[in-house]
């Protein structure tokens, strides 16, 4: 599969929406792209992609735990079961 581009989401820069020669797209966390070294045109194997899957999952669970902590008073139980929703 081909990674045909890379567009920014907001005006964060906290998250890019990654676009595939098949049509399809994944929005992603910025840090998971430079992290994986991904750029335009780039070709990825099944294997890459499931990796690249993988990563950006952690990474939106990472993000997700962070802004609720952040912001709100939670038990340890508690943000697990939300992060697991």
């Amino acid at each position: 599969m081909i990674l045909e581009r890379i567009t920014a989401l907001g005006t964060d820069g906290s998250r890019v929406k990654l676009w595939f020669d098949d049509g399809t797209g994944m929005k992603v966390p910025t840090r998971v792209v430079t992290e994986q070294g991904l750029y335009g045109g780039m070709v990825l194997t099944e294997e890459d992609l499931a990796e690249l899957m993988d990563s950006a999952q952690r990474a939106s669970a990472r993000d997700r735990a962070v802004r609720i902590v952040s912001t709100t008073v939670i038990s340890e139980r508690e943000l697990k079961r939300r992060l697991i929703q």
